[in-house]
């Protein structure tokens, strides 16, 4: 019985430890996220800039994967789909088109 008992023990402190090695790591999640400001054009000619949080990977592929998207602006209630993409860069950056930039100094936040 002693035998059993010790036997069910070490079998618990292993498998307890083997799903804590496991477990994904919150932190490493959340440092990979980031928010990034895009110069977007919509149908209509409207350009404003949108912000998004996304994984710092996917910044390159974000243009290609905005346009034609349905997104909510401030120029109406409804949603209205994106034309072009001009620029992509992270919140703190500097666009580095003008046009862009006089934009982003209009934006409200």
């Amino acid at each position: 019985m002693n035998q059993i008992l010790k036997t069910i023990v070490l079998v618990s402190l292993v498998a307890s430890f083997l799903t804590m090695a496991k477990q994904p790591d919150e932190k490493g999640k959340q440092e990979d996220k980031v928010e990034v400001k895009c110069h977007i054009e919509l149908f209509g000619g409207n350009e404003t800039i949108y912000s998004r949080v996304i994984n710092r990977m996917q910044l390159i592929n974000l243009p290609k994967e905005l346009v034609n998207r349905n997104i909510r602006t401030s120029f109406s209630r409804e949603k209205q789909k994106i034309y072009k993409v001009h620029e992509c860069v992270f919140s703190t950056a500097k666009f580095t088109l003008t046009k862009s930039q006089r934009i982003d100094e209009k934006m409200a936040r």
